[in-house]
């Protein structure tokens, strides 16, 4: 496959040219059922090296094509047709945390095996993985979410070292599995005062290895509502300040989010900032 389009496609037939004295050219014929065969093009060509025929208006994202030529000398008599070759039709189905690939299989050498090759929009293809040429399917478990990949196959003759590229496909990874809670290590007032008291809040990472970032919320009051008061955190620890500890005390939770455009989030427990109070007592002082 040269180029991959809904009906845009083009194909590559690369071939030997007929050596006999008396050739005169061509007939290239393709299928899209390997039953049904159309003349692509006739022409005339006395090259006996290498000749290259390209197929366009092809649907190459959709279909797997097939071809065979025939050959022609100059009293319009037709050769057998040569050995039919089938490329590849490569398809992709995402699914979570891999990416699953299905082919159909090559045909026309005897003796190859497929070279699986991935890339990301804009970037050089990545050699994958090579695989034997009965394998047709293969489960991509090194995808990231929200990246679109695109895969193709090649095919390469073992004696030749010839090559057949299938169509391209696209894919983007998703992750449905929220990230491991981060542990909170500690909550701790670091200043006491009614208007400009702090305090510290330290967890431990995530396990997960796809963590983008942490987002810390509090709640004022045991029956009120959570506050978001930091987002989208690098570190592993924060300081909240402008806040009343000489009275209060305040509750805190962590949140892991992966990379996804639509967050998971691994929430970690709840840990609470203690308000102490002192009351005199008869030579004593109770504290609370």
């Amino acid at each position: 496959t040269n180029t991959t389009g809904n009906s845009n496609g083009s194909i590559l037939v690369v071939f030997k040219g007929n050596k006999k004295t008396s050739r005169a050219g061509y007939n290239v014929y393709y299928s899209t059922d390997d039953i049904h065969y159309t003349l692509g093009d006739s022409f005339v060509d006395l090259k006996t090296d290498t000749l290259v025929w390209q197929q366009s208006g092809l649907n190459t994202a959709g279909t797997p094509y097939s071809f065979y030529i025939t050959a022609l000398d100059s009293c319009g008599n037709i050769s057998l047709i040569s050995d039919t070759q089938k490329v590849v039709y490569i398809s992709a189905i995402a699914k979570d945390h891999r990416d699953s690939l299905h082919w159909t299989a090559y045909k026309g050498w005897k003796n190859f095996h497929y070279l699986l090759e991935r890339k990301t929009p804009g970037t050089a293809w990545f050699p994958m993985t090579n695989l034997i040429s009965t394998t047709n399917s293969y489960i991509d478990h090194n995808t990231k979410c929200d990246t679109f990949y695109i895969y193709r196959i090649i095919s390469i003759d073992n004696n030749s070292n010839l090559t057949s590229l299938s169509n391209e496909v696209g894919t983007t990874a998703f992750d449905t599995s929220a990230p491991v809670p981060p542990v909170i290590n500690y909550v701790s007032v670091i200043l006491t005062s009614t208007k400009h008291g702090r305090i510290d809040i330290n967890w431990d990472r995530s396990k997960s290895s796809d963590v983008a970032f942490y987002n810390v919320y509090r709640q004022a009051d045991p029956s009120g509502t959570w506050e978001a008061v930091a987002s989208r955190l690098s570190d592993s620890s924060f300081a909240d300040s402008i806040l009343d500890t000489w009275r209060n005390s305040y509750s805190y939770r962590v949140e892991a989010a992966d990379s996804c455009s639509t967050p998971n989030m691994g929430r970690s427990l709840v840990h609470t900032s203690i308000a102490l109070t002192a009351t005199p007592g008869d030579e004593k002082i109770i504290l609370n």
